[in-house]
Protein backbone atom coordinates (compact mmCIF):
# COMPACT_ATOMS: atom_id res chain seq x y z
CA UNK A 1 0.00 0.00 0.00
CA UNK A 2 1.45 3.48 -0.86
CA UNK A 3 -0.89 6.62 -0.43
CA UNK A 4 0.20 9.95 -1.14
CA UNK A 5 -1.82 12.81 -0.20
CA UNK A 6 -2.70 15.87 -2.63
CA UNK A 7 -0.09 18.07 -1.43
CA UNK A 8 3.05 18.57 -3.26
CA UNK A 9 5.31 21.04 -4.75
CA UNK A 10 8.37 22.03 -6.32
CA UNK A 11 10.85 24.78 -5.43
CA UNK A 12 13.56 25.96 -7.86
CA UNK A 13 16.97 27.79 -6.32
CA UNK A 14 19.55 28.35 -8.92
CA UNK A 15 20.55 24.84 -11.06
CA UNK A 16 19.02 22.87 -7.53
CA UNK A 17 15.17 21.66 -7.63
CA UNK A 18 13.84 19.96 -4.59
CA UNK A 19 10.60 18.31 -4.54
CA UNK A 20 8.52 17.47 -1.62
CA UNK A 21 6.00 15.38 -1.22
CA UNK A 22 3.75 13.83 1.66
CA UNK A 23 2.78 10.35 1.56
CA UNK A 24 2.00 6.99 3.31
CA UNK A 25 3.81 3.52 2.87
CA UNK A 26 3.56 0.37 3.78
CA UNK A 27 1.52 -2.80 3.93
CA UNK A 28 0.34 -3.11 7.50
CA UNK A 29 -3.28 -2.00 8.43
CA UNK A 30 -3.78 -0.11 11.84
CA UNK A 31 -7.03 -1.10 13.32
CA UNK A 32 -8.96 1.87 15.06
CA UNK A 33 -10.91 -0.55 17.49
CA UNK A 34 -8.33 -3.35 19.37
CA UNK A 35 -8.72 -6.24 17.81
CA UNK A 36 -8.72 -9.29 18.54
CA UNK A 37 -9.70 -9.02 21.75
CA UNK A 38 -7.46 -11.55 24.01
CA UNK A 39 -9.87 -12.80 27.08
CA UNK A 40 -8.39 -11.66 30.60
CA UNK A 41 -10.32 -13.04 33.65
CA UNK A 42 -8.94 -10.30 35.70
CA UNK A 43 -11.43 -7.89 32.87
CA UNK A 44 -14.69 -9.19 34.59
CA UNK A 45 -15.87 -9.60 38.07
CA UNK A 46 -14.10 -12.59 39.66
CA UNK A 47 -16.40 -13.09 43.06
CA UNK A 48 -19.77 -12.68 44.32
CA UNK A 49 -19.46 -11.07 47.50
CA UNK A 50 -23.49 -11.11 48.29
CA UNK A 51 -26.82 -12.56 46.57
CA UNK A 52 -30.34 -11.91 47.64
CA UNK A 53 -32.49 -12.99 45.14
CA UNK A 54 -36.07 -10.81 46.29
CA UNK A 55 -38.99 -12.34 44.73
CA UNK A 56 -40.68 -12.44 41.75
CA UNK A 57 -37.31 -14.49 40.02
CA UNK A 58 -38.59 -16.65 37.28
CA UNK A 59 -37.32 -19.95 36.06
CA UNK A 60 -35.51 -21.18 32.28
CA UNK A 61 -38.66 -21.85 30.36
CA UNK A 62 -36.92 -24.73 28.84
CA UNK A 63 -35.48 -26.68 31.95
CA UNK A 64 -37.35 -25.10 34.55
CA UNK A 65 -34.10 -24.42 36.48
CA UNK A 66 -34.70 -21.35 38.41
CA UNK A 67 -32.30 -17.94 37.78
CA UNK A 68 -30.87 -17.67 41.02
CA UNK A 69 -27.43 -18.88 40.19
CA UNK A 70 -25.18 -15.46 40.86
CA UNK A 71 -21.75 -17.04 39.93
CA UNK A 72 -23.51 -16.75 36.16
CA UNK A 73 -22.43 -12.81 36.59
CA UNK A 74 -18.75 -13.91 36.67
CA UNK A 75 -16.53 -13.84 33.50
CA UNK A 76 -17.32 -12.55 30.16
CA UNK A 77 -20.77 -11.83 28.81
CA UNK A 78 -22.16 -14.70 27.10
CA UNK A 79 -20.91 -15.48 23.48
CA UNK A 80 -23.23 -17.80 22.10
CA UNK A 81 -26.62 -19.19 23.39
CA UNK A 82 -29.39 -22.13 22.32
CA UNK A 83 -32.09 -21.95 19.27
CA UNK A 84 -34.86 -22.89 21.51
CA UNK A 85 -38.12 -20.83 20.61
CA UNK A 86 -36.54 -19.36 17.23
CA UNK A 87 -38.21 -20.89 14.95
CA UNK A 88 -35.12 -23.01 13.62
CA UNK A 89 -33.84 -26.62 15.12
CA UNK A 90 -33.11 -25.91 18.81
CA UNK A 91 -29.83 -27.91 18.97
CA UNK A 92 -28.52 -24.82 16.88
CA UNK A 93 -25.99 -22.88 18.39
CA UNK A 94 -27.04 -18.72 17.63
CA UNK A 95 -25.00 -15.90 18.65
CA UNK A 96 -25.95 -13.33 21.11
CA UNK A 97 -26.97 -10.69 19.00
CA UNK A 98 -29.13 -7.25 19.96
CA UNK A 99 -32.67 -9.26 18.75
CA UNK A 100 -31.59 -12.49 20.25
CA UNK A 101 -30.09 -12.10 23.47
CA UNK A 102 -28.88 -14.59 26.29
CA UNK A 103 -31.69 -15.59 27.66
CA UNK A 104 -31.22 -18.86 29.72
CA UNK A 105 -30.33 -19.66 33.23
CA UNK A 106 -26.68 -21.08 32.83
CA UNK A 107 -26.31 -17.71 31.25
CA UNK A 108 -27.60 -14.98 33.49
CA UNK A 109 -28.78 -14.35 37.74
CA UNK A 110 -31.74 -12.65 38.10
CA UNK A 111 -32.18 -10.14 41.06
CA UNK A 112 -35.90 -9.82 41.98
CA UNK A 113 -37.65 -7.28 43.99
CA UNK A 114 -36.07 -6.53 47.63
CA UNK A 115 -33.09 -8.00 46.04
CA UNK A 116 -29.33 -7.17 45.50
CA UNK A 117 -26.27 -8.63 43.81
CA UNK A 118 -22.50 -7.67 44.87
CA UNK A 119 -19.70 -8.49 42.98
CA UNK A 120 -16.06 -7.87 43.32
CA UNK A 121 -13.30 -7.01 40.81
CA UNK A 122 -10.30 -8.82 40.42
CA UNK A 123 -8.24 -5.71 39.80
CA UNK A 124 -9.52 -2.04 40.41
CA UNK A 125 -11.70 -0.39 38.10
CA UNK A 126 -9.81 2.98 37.85
CA UNK A 127 -11.67 6.43 36.12
CA UNK A 128 -8.52 6.18 33.46
CA UNK A 129 -8.02 9.37 31.46
CA UNK A 130 -7.24 6.79 28.47
CA UNK A 131 -10.47 5.11 28.54
CA UNK A 132 -12.69 5.32 25.73
CA UNK A 133 -15.66 7.99 25.56
CA UNK A 134 -14.89 8.78 29.21
CA UNK A 135 -16.79 4.82 30.62
CA UNK A 136 -14.77 2.91 32.71
CA UNK A 137 -16.94 -0.72 33.32
CA UNK A 138 -19.77 -1.61 31.14
CA UNK A 139 -22.58 -4.22 32.11
CA UNK A 140 -23.96 -6.65 30.45
CA UNK A 141 -27.72 -8.00 31.06
CA UNK A 142 -30.41 -9.16 28.51
CA UNK A 143 -32.05 -6.21 26.99
CA UNK A 144 -33.38 -6.61 23.50
CA UNK A 145 -34.33 -4.70 20.62
CA UNK A 146 -37.48 -5.78 18.37
CA UNK A 147 -37.73 -6.66 15.03
CA UNK A 148 -40.57 -6.07 12.53
CA UNK A 149 -41.60 -8.58 11.95
CA UNK A 150 -40.57 -10.21 14.81
CA UNK A 151 -39.93 -13.45 13.77
CA UNK A 152 -36.45 -16.23 13.38
CA UNK A 153 -35.95 -15.57 9.65
CA UNK A 154 -32.51 -13.20 10.88
CA UNK A 155 -31.04 -16.41 11.96
CA UNK A 156 -30.90 -17.29 8.45
CA UNK A 157 -30.18 -14.05 7.16
CA UNK A 158 -29.77 -11.45 9.41
CA UNK A 159 -30.08 -9.24 6.73
CA UNK A 160 -33.90 -9.61 6.70
CA UNK A 161 -34.46 -8.31 10.70
CA UNK A 162 -35.52 -4.74 10.74
CA UNK A 163 -35.12 -3.12 14.07
CA UNK A 164 -37.47 -1.69 15.90
CA UNK A 165 -36.46 1.47 18.40
CA UNK A 166 -38.05 -0.28 21.21
CA UNK A 167 -35.85 -1.88 23.77
CA UNK A 168 -37.25 -4.46 26.18
CA UNK A 169 -35.02 -3.67 29.58
CA UNK A 170 -35.37 -3.96 33.04
CA UNK A 171 -33.51 -1.16 34.79
CA UNK A 172 -31.39 -1.73 37.59
CA UNK A 173 -29.50 0.28 39.85
CA UNK A 174 -26.18 0.41 40.31
CA UNK A 175 -23.56 1.54 42.99
CA UNK A 176 -19.86 0.89 43.30
CA UNK A 177 -17.17 1.41 46.38
CA UNK A 178 -13.76 0.82 47.27
CA UNK A 179 -14.38 -1.29 50.01
CA UNK A 180 -17.49 -3.06 49.77
CA UNK A 181 -18.58 -1.01 52.84
CA UNK A 182 -18.86 2.83 51.97
CA UNK A 183 -21.57 3.10 48.64
CA UNK A 184 -21.52 5.81 45.63
CA UNK A 185 -24.45 5.02 43.82
CA UNK A 186 -25.81 6.58 40.20
CA UNK A 187 -28.58 7.44 40.85
CA UNK A 188 -29.87 9.25 37.79
CA UNK A 189 -28.62 6.39 35.56
CA UNK A 190 -27.42 4.65 33.49
CA UNK A 191 -28.74 1.92 35.03
CA UNK A 192 -28.52 -1.74 34.64
CA UNK A 193 -29.56 -4.97 31.72
CA UNK A 194 -30.51 -1.13 29.47
CA UNK A 195 -29.56 -0.51 26.30
CA UNK A 196 -27.29 -1.12 24.27
CA UNK A 197 -28.18 -4.96 23.97
CA UNK A 198 -25.08 -7.64 24.16
CA UNK A 199 -23.76 -8.14 20.47
CA UNK A 200 -21.58 -11.98 21.02
CA UNK A 201 -19.59 -12.23 17.72
CA UNK A 202 -18.34 -9.75 15.10
CA UNK A 203 -20.35 -9.57 12.09
CA UNK A 204 -17.65 -10.74 8.97
CA UNK A 205 -19.14 -13.26 5.70
CA UNK A 206 -15.44 -13.42 4.93
CA UNK A 207 -14.61 -15.36 8.29
CA UNK A 208 -17.30 -17.14 9.69
CA UNK A 209 -16.81 -19.41 12.92
CA UNK A 210 -17.49 -22.42 13.14
CA UNK A 211 -20.96 -22.84 15.22
CA UNK A 212 -23.11 -24.40 12.93
CA UNK A 213 -23.04 -25.13 8.75
CA UNK A 214 -25.76 -22.42 8.67
CA UNK A 215 -23.93 -19.70 9.70
CA UNK A 216 -22.34 -17.44 6.65
CA UNK A 217 -22.05 -14.09 8.97
CA UNK A 218 -20.75 -14.50 12.41
CA UNK A 219 -16.89 -14.56 13.35
CA UNK A 220 -14.81 -14.05 16.40
CA UNK A 221 -16.28 -13.08 19.51
CA UNK A 222 -16.38 -9.51 20.18
CA UNK A 223 -14.55 -7.03 22.58
CA UNK A 224 -16.65 -6.67 25.91
CA UNK A 225 -13.92 -4.07 27.36
CA UNK A 226 -14.35 -1.59 24.63
CA UNK A 227 -17.70 0.51 24.79
CA UNK A 228 -20.27 2.15 21.91
CA UNK A 229 -20.33 5.47 21.51
CA UNK A 230 -22.76 7.20 24.17
CA UNK A 231 -24.02 9.12 21.61
CA UNK A 232 -25.98 5.89 20.01
CA UNK A 233 -29.08 5.51 21.27
CA UNK A 234 -31.97 2.92 20.63
CA UNK A 235 -33.56 4.96 18.44
CA UNK A 236 -30.61 5.68 15.86
CA UNK A 237 -31.08 1.44 14.97
CA UNK A 238 -34.86 1.59 14.67
CA UNK A 239 -35.56 1.01 10.66
CA UNK A 240 -31.38 -0.65 10.43
CA UNK A 241 -31.23 -4.56 10.02
CA UNK A 242 -29.26 -6.30 12.38
CA UNK A 243 -26.41 -6.39 9.19
CA UNK A 244 -26.20 -2.82 10.26
CA UNK A 245 -26.81 -2.79 13.73
CA UNK A 246 -23.57 -5.18 13.54
CA UNK A 247 -21.21 -3.25 11.70
CA UNK A 248 -21.88 -0.06 14.04
CA UNK A 249 -20.99 -1.93 16.80
CA UNK A 250 -18.16 -3.24 15.16
CA UNK A 251 -15.64 -5.04 17.44
CA UNK A 252 -17.55 -4.22 20.63
CA UNK A 253 -20.15 -6.23 22.65
CA UNK A 254 -22.06 -3.36 23.74
CA UNK A 255 -23.54 -3.27 27.32
CA UNK A 256 -24.35 -0.53 28.84
CA UNK A 257 -21.51 1.77 29.67
CA UNK A 258 -20.64 3.82 33.29
CA UNK A 259 -18.24 6.99 33.88
CA UNK A 260 -16.69 6.98 38.15
CA UNK A 261 -16.70 10.37 37.02
CA UNK A 262 -19.94 11.32 37.74
CA UNK A 263 -19.06 10.10 41.23
CA UNK A 264 -17.70 11.77 44.33
CA UNK A 265 -15.40 9.10 44.51
CA UNK A 266 -12.08 9.49 46.92
CA UNK A 267 -8.89 9.47 44.93
CA UNK A 268 -5.93 6.90 44.87
CA UNK A 269 -3.24 8.90 45.31
CA UNK A 270 -1.11 7.47 43.38
CA UNK A 271 -2.55 7.73 40.48
CA UNK A 272 -4.75 10.65 40.97
CA UNK A 273 -7.31 8.57 39.70
CA UNK A 274 -10.91 7.72 41.18
CA UNK A 275 -11.20 4.00 41.27
CA UNK A 276 -13.50 1.06 42.53
CA UNK A 277 -13.39 -2.58 43.70
CA UNK A 278 -17.23 -3.57 44.29
CA UNK A 279 -20.37 -3.15 42.13
CA UNK A 280 -23.77 -3.13 43.99
CA UNK A 281 -26.89 -3.49 41.48
CA UNK A 282 -30.27 -3.86 42.53
CA UNK A 283 -33.83 -3.66 41.28
CA UNK A 284 -35.94 -0.44 40.75
CA UNK A 285 -38.32 -0.56 44.63
CA UNK A 286 -42.23 -1.13 43.65
CA UNK A 287 -41.84 -1.44 39.82
CA UNK A 288 -42.24 -4.88 39.25
CA UNK A 289 -38.71 -5.05 37.74
CA UNK A 290 -36.04 -8.02 38.13
CA UNK A 291 -32.83 -6.90 36.52
CA UNK A 292 -30.87 -10.10 34.55
CA UNK A 293 -27.07 -9.93 34.73
CA UNK A 294 -24.87 -11.77 32.64
CA UNK A 295 -21.55 -10.26 33.00
CA UNK A 296 -19.50 -6.63 34.29
CA UNK A 297 -16.46 -5.64 32.32
CA UNK A 298 -13.35 -3.11 33.23
CA UNK A 299 -12.80 -0.86 29.79
CA UNK A 300 -9.49 -1.30 28.32
CA UNK A 301 -7.70 2.54 27.76
CA UNK A 302 -7.26 3.19 24.03
CA UNK A 303 -4.46 4.01 22.40
CA UNK A 304 -3.63 8.03 21.86
CA UNK A 305 -4.78 7.35 17.63
CA UNK A 306 -7.82 5.44 18.97
CA UNK A 307 -9.07 8.36 21.19
CA UNK A 308 -7.84 11.13 19.34
CA UNK A 309 -9.86 8.63 16.41
CA UNK A 310 -12.91 8.73 18.35
CA UNK A 311 -12.80 12.55 19.16
CA UNK A 312 -12.61 13.40 15.38
CA UNK A 313 -15.65 11.90 14.26
CA UNK A 314 -18.76 10.50 14.82
CA UNK A 315 -20.60 7.18 15.40
CA UNK A 316 -21.83 7.64 12.11
CA UNK A 317 -18.72 9.11 10.39
CA UNK A 318 -16.51 6.43 10.89
CA UNK A 319 -19.07 4.18 9.47
CA UNK A 320 -18.18 5.53 5.89
CA UNK A 321 -14.50 4.57 5.50
CA UNK A 322 -13.77 7.46 3.27
CA UNK A 323 -14.39 10.00 5.45
CA UNK A 324 -13.93 8.02 9.36
CA UNK A 325 -11.51 5.24 8.26
CA UNK A 326 -7.97 5.56 8.72
CA UNK A 327 -6.87 6.62 5.07
CA UNK A 328 -10.03 8.75 4.88
CA UNK A 329 -9.93 12.22 4.34
CA UNK A 330 -12.28 13.29 6.54
CA UNK A 331 -10.06 15.95 8.50
CA UNK A 332 -9.96 18.59 5.90
CA UNK A 333 -6.17 18.12 5.42
CA UNK A 334 -6.24 16.52 1.89
CA UNK A 335 -4.37 13.50 3.42
CA UNK A 336 -4.98 10.51 5.19
CA UNK A 337 -6.65 10.36 8.63
CA UNK A 338 -4.20 8.02 10.23
CA UNK A 339 -1.08 11.10 8.77
CA UNK A 340 -3.19 14.11 9.82
CA UNK A 341 -2.96 12.25 13.02
CA UNK A 342 0.75 11.60 12.89
CA UNK A 343 1.22 15.50 12.22
CA UNK A 344 -0.31 16.53 14.97
CA UNK A 345 -3.23 18.11 13.13
CA UNK A 346 -6.90 18.01 14.36
CA UNK A 347 -10.05 18.09 12.06
CA UNK A 348 -10.73 21.45 10.34
CA UNK A 349 -13.28 23.07 10.30
CA UNK A 350 -15.76 23.48 7.07
CA UNK A 351 -13.93 27.05 5.83
CA UNK A 352 -11.18 27.01 7.50
CA UNK A 353 -7.98 26.95 6.26
CA UNK A 354 -5.82 24.07 6.28
CA UNK A 355 -2.22 24.90 6.84
CA UNK A 356 0.82 23.53 5.01
CA UNK A 357 1.73 20.54 6.07
CA UNK A 358 4.94 21.70 5.78
CA UNK A 359 6.52 25.10 5.17
CA UNK A 360 9.80 25.54 2.91
CA UNK A 361 11.55 28.59 4.34
CA UNK A 362 14.36 30.31 1.59
CA UNK A 363 17.34 31.48 3.78
CA UNK A 364 19.49 33.71 1.04
CA UNK A 365 22.07 34.55 4.33
CA UNK A 366 22.46 31.07 4.69
CA UNK A 367 22.53 30.37 0.77
CA UNK A 368 20.02 27.02 2.04
CA UNK A 369 16.55 26.11 2.22
CA UNK A 370 14.68 25.02 5.28
CA UNK A 371 12.08 22.70 5.38
CA UNK A 372 9.65 22.78 8.76
CA UNK A 373 7.25 20.01 9.47
CA UNK A 374 5.46 19.02 12.93
CA UNK A 375 5.00 15.50 13.83
CA UNK A 376 3.64 13.62 17.47
CA UNK A 377 6.07 12.36 19.62
CA UNK A 378 4.07 9.81 21.59
CA UNK A 379 2.05 6.52 20.70
CA UNK A 380 1.17 7.24 16.94
CA UNK A 381 0.59 4.42 14.68
CA UNK A 382 2.78 6.13 12.22
CA UNK A 383 6.47 7.21 12.34
CA UNK A 384 6.36 10.09 10.02
CA UNK A 385 10.21 10.35 8.53
CA UNK A 386 12.04 12.36 5.83
CA UNK A 387 13.45 10.54 3.10
CA UNK A 388 15.04 11.86 -0.31
CA UNK A 389 16.51 10.25 -3.79
CA UNK A 390 18.86 11.26 -6.28
CA UNK A 391 16.40 9.85 -9.38
CA UNK A 392 12.80 9.82 -8.59
CA UNK A 393 12.50 6.91 -11.87
CA UNK A 394 13.87 4.82 -8.78
CA UNK A 395 11.17 3.66 -6.76
CA UNK A 396 13.84 2.00 -4.47
CA UNK A 397 16.35 5.03 -4.29
CA UNK A 398 14.43 6.52 -1.40
CA UNK A 399 15.95 6.83 1.60
CA UNK A 400 16.75 8.38 5.15
CA UNK A 401 20.61 7.86 4.47
CA UNK A 402 20.43 10.40 1.05
CA UNK A 403 18.76 13.09 2.92
CA UNK A 404 21.62 16.07 3.07
CA UNK A 405 22.02 18.43 5.53
CA UNK A 406 21.15 19.39 9.29
CA UNK A 407 18.21 18.19 11.15
CA UNK A 408 16.83 19.66 14.66
CA UNK A 409 13.75 19.23 16.58
CA UNK A 410 12.52 20.99 19.83
CA UNK A 411 9.24 20.65 21.22
CA UNK A 412 5.82 22.37 19.84
CA UNK A 413 3.18 21.29 21.65
CA UNK A 414 2.54 18.91 24.26
CA UNK A 415 2.80 15.70 22.34
CA UNK A 416 4.87 17.22 19.35
CA UNK A 417 7.68 18.27 17.89
CA UNK A 418 8.83 20.56 15.29
CA UNK A 419 11.36 19.39 13.08
CA UNK A 420 13.64 21.35 10.84
CA UNK A 421 16.25 20.27 8.01
CA UNK A 422 18.77 22.91 6.61
CA UNK A 423 19.65 21.51 2.78
CA UNK A 424 22.34 23.38 1.31
CA UNK A 425 22.33 24.77 -2.01
CA UNK A 426 24.98 24.10 -4.42
CA UNK A 427 25.34 25.47 -8.05
CA UNK A 428 25.62 22.45 -10.17
CA UNK A 429 22.78 20.50 -11.78
CA UNK A 430 22.06 17.86 -9.12
CA UNK A 431 18.45 17.23 -8.60
CA UNK A 432 17.28 16.05 -4.43
CA UNK A 433 13.89 14.93 -4.19
CA UNK A 434 12.56 14.88 -0.31
CA UNK A 435 9.50 13.34 0.98
CA UNK A 436 7.67 13.38 3.99
CA UNK A 437 6.79 9.41 4.64
CA UNK A 438 4.38 7.97 7.19
CA UNK A 439 5.50 4.70 8.29
CA UNK A 440 3.65 1.96 10.04
CA UNK A 441 5.24 1.30 13.44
Amino acid sequence: MHVCSLFSFIAHAKACALLLCLCIGGTTAWAIHPEPYDPDPLDFAVEVISYDSGTGVGSDWITGESFTNALNALGRPTVDTTAHGSGVDPDWILPVVPVWPAYRATELVTIGQGGHLILRFGRPVFDHPHNPFGRDFIIFGNALQTTAPTSGLWIEDPASASLIGNVFEEPGIVSVSQDGTNWFTFTNGPFADTFAPTLGRIYDPDDPAEIGDWNEWWSAPTNPTWPLDPALVATNLAGRSLVEVAQIYGHSAGGTSFDLGELDLPIDPATGWKWIRYIKIEPQEGAGITPEIDAVAIVSPASDYQRWHLEQFSWEERLDSAIGGDLGFGTGHGMPNVLAYALGRDRIQEGDPSPPAMNLLHASDEHALRIQFTRRTNDSPVQVVLESTHDLGDAEGWSTNNVIGEITAWPHEPGTETVELKVPLHESSDFDAYRLRGVWR
